[in-house]
């Protein structure tokens, strides 16, 4: 991109030839111009690359639910009034067995099932986190006790009925 100012360039400086500066500085420009904006977009590529690890790094990839420390992170972050609040363990029971008797498409789609039934028991406001294969976490931020429990019962009556794998 600088090829053409060189040249311009160096037809004033080593021949007796007069060529007008007005080209030359309109041809740098231009090339400045470029690549500021090629740098300002390398930059945002950088940033959008950057935020998709962090959330790579930070959600597990089957369900898109914050990982352990991610979770300890967000319940942890904020006001003392931001941090209480009410935490439900979910554990799936007979996830092993069922693997070990359908494989793992099955214990997935068992998965995916609970997930979609403790994230609609638990509402908008909720946190939600898995701990481990089968251990999930809900975090209520900032709800009274009263309400904590009818949630857990919420999510408890979404939970009981059983995942139908196949027949």
């Amino acid at each position: 991109t600088l090829l053409p100012a060189l040249l311009l360039g160096g037809i004033v400086w080593f021949t007796d030839r007069t060529v007008s500066l007005a080209p030359i500085a309109v041809w740098l420009f231009i090339a400045a111009l470029v690549a500021v904006f090629r740098n300002f977009a390398g930059m945002r590529e950088l940033e959008r690359a950057h935020h998709h690890a962090l959330w790579l790094a930070s959600h597990d990839i089957d369900t898109d639910m914050l990982r352990r420390s991610a979770f300890l992170h967000e319940v942890s972050e904020g006001s003392l009034r931001d941090r209480s609040g009410t935490v439900i363990i979910v554990e799936i029971g007979g996830l092993a067995a069922l693997t070990d008797r359908r494989g793992h498409d099955a214990s997935d789609r068992a998965i995916d099932l609970v997930v979609v039934r403790l994230a609609s028991a638990a509402g908008d406001g909720a946190v939600l986190a898995r701990l481990g294969h089968d251990q999930f976490a809900v975090f209520l931020r900032s709800i009274t006790l009263g309400r904590g429990r009818q949630i857990a019962a919420a999510i408890q009556g979404a939970l009981v009925e059983p995942v139908l794998i196949g027949e």
